[in-house]
């Protein structure tokens, strides 16, 4: 991608998360020596998968000997201390949902005369996040809106829980909760659906 991006016009690249297989440090590492080719050549983003998430407490830990996983906070051991990464999500042209973490961002871009604006989020983004996605894009109303996640949603609506995702367990955990649709953000890409699950949790 690195040596195509002016040939190709490449104007943003957005990774779909699994950034690793099991979630440990030589993984991890790898994959940031290649995906760090992009800094200064192209803006792009980061996000967990579910893979990402794996820590010590997940079963497949067991499967490998003298190798740590490190659980969801591990992009931010890599990319979050990347400057000119995180960079790319502040002033005008991005945000961070938390200052101290890559893990949910959004970054905008124009192409001709088209404005868009890239929602970068966790696996099965939290209610509080979802609240921010939401307040962003109500915020950029002329954008074009593209969101990314590795997951949230079954094939029938209901939201991924812990029951079908062996690598979220504990306090930091997933969206796994009935969400009722009670309002929406309308833009020229479409509609962004907003609402609160059963126990209230955000507007």
């Amino acid at each position: 991608i690195a040596d195509s991006v002016e040939s190709k016009n490449i104007q943003y690249v957005a990774g779909m998360g699994d950034v690793t297989n099991r979630n440990i440090a030589a993984e991890w590492q790898i994959a940031y020596d290649a995906i760090k080719q992009l800094n200064g050549k192209v803006p792009y983003s980061v996000i967990n998968g579910n893979h990402d998430f794996y820590d010590a407490k997940t079963a497949s830990s067991a499967l490998i000997p003298n190798a740590q996983q490190l659980g969801p906070t591990a992009i931010d051991s890599y990319f979050g201390t990347d400057s000119a990464y995180k960079a790319q999500f502040s002033g005008e042209n991005g945000g961070l949902f938390d200052e101290n973490s890559v893990r949910n961002t959004y970054y905008k871009i124009t192409v001709g005369e088209t404005k868009w604006l890239f929602i970068n989020l966790d696996f099965a983004p939290s209610d509080a996040v979802l609240a921010w996605a939401n307040k962003v894009v109500a915020s950029h109303p002329d954008h074009k809106v593209v969101m990314t996640t590795h997951g949230y949603l079954h094939m029938d609506g209901t939201p991924i829980s812990d029951e079908d995702s062996s690598s979220l367990i504990g306090e930091e955990k997933n969206n796994d909760k009935p969400v009722k649709i009670e309002s929406s953000v309308t833009t020229d890409a479409g509609t962004f659906e907003y609402g609160t699950n059963e126990e209230g949790d955000y507007e």
